[in-house]
């Protein structure tokens, strides 16, 4: 089923029951033509602010060029663009809205590119499995973490958008939260039954509670598909040791990257891997 959003606002009661809801159009044209080029200069490897070496091991990203799915994480530290559009932009407020986080900080973020099909890469190479963002966050208290995804185009089910289970975000499933699969594996262990297709416009956003399965098409479009996603915690979101022994523990890059509090643990509030995008200064709630 396609579902396009209604020109009311966001609906703060539909997030609470499904999980999701659509936003409002939080990047204008002018934005998403300046971010598809931030994007662009990403992917051919230039950064405002590169990753430090000692930390690249650890990675997750994918970027073998623009005829593959590319996925690039800590998009908006590497990119001044990409994070001067994020804080100055209505992100943070919706989803605080939605949330009921009254403060939210930026934990990570990603760009997501899915060349057309005239990129004639191998179909298995543009399939993102279903998935918990809930599953990488194990070391973070706040256990109601949400996320935006803004596509930089119109997208649709056959370009490459979203895919949504309502409700799943309320099923407690310890394997799912556990298991910290591949961002781009597809093993096909979930279907599309009861999935909702989501048709969304250019610049607008998507907010998924982080506990909520989902996932994203193959782009069978003539145009590449860009998408930003912004991965935001509470204010009062810290960290959490493992609960798994130390070979097995999930862990995040963050904790390598953000500075230390005085009990040496990952510091989630640093300002310059985790900043405020919510509330902005000088605005109030």
């Amino acid at each position: 089923m396609n579902w396009r959003a209604k020109k009311s606002r966001y609906d703060s009661a539909q997030y609470r029951r499904d999980g999701w809801a659509f936003g409002p159009k939080v990047f204008d044209e002018a934005t998403v033509l300046m971010l598809r080029g931030a994007c662009d200069r990403l992917m051919e490897g230039a950064v405002d602010h590169p990753i430090p070496e000692r930390v690249r091991p650890y990675l997750q990203d994918v970027n073998r060029g623009r005829r593959s799915l590319c996925v690039i994480t800590h998009a908006a530290y590497r990119s001044d663009a990409i994070k001067r559009a994020l804080v100055n932009s209505r992100v943070g407020e919706v989803a605080s809205r939605l949330s009921g986080h009254s403060t939210l900080r930026l934990f990570n973020s990603a760009l997501v590119f899915k060349p057309s099909r005239f990129a004639d890469a191998p179909s298995s190479e543009e399939k993102i499995d279903w998935h918990r963002d809930s599953a990488y966050f194990e070391t973070c208290s706040c256990d109601d973490m949400i996320t935006a995804w803004i596509p930089l185009q119109p997208t649709v089910r056959h370009s490459g958008s979203l895919s949504v289970k309502p409700g799943t975000h309320g099923v407690i499933d310890d394997q799912a939260a556990a298991d910290l699969k591949s961002f781009i594996t597809c093993d096909g262990s979930e279907s599309f039954d009861g999935a909702l297709d989501l048709s969304v416009e250019s610049g607008q956003a998507v907010y998924l509670h982080a506990r909520l399965l989902h996932t994203t098409r193959e782009n069978l479009d003539l145009r590449d598909r860009y998408a930003l996603v912004f991965f935001l915690q509470s204010g009062g979101n810290t960290y959490l040791p493992p609960k798994m022994e130390a070979a097995h523990a999930t862990r995040h890059t963050n904790d390598l990257l953000c500075r230390k509090t005085r009990d040496g643990h990952p510091d989630y509030a640093d300002p310059v891997f985790c900043p405020v995008v919510w509330p902005q200064p000088g605005m109030a709630l």
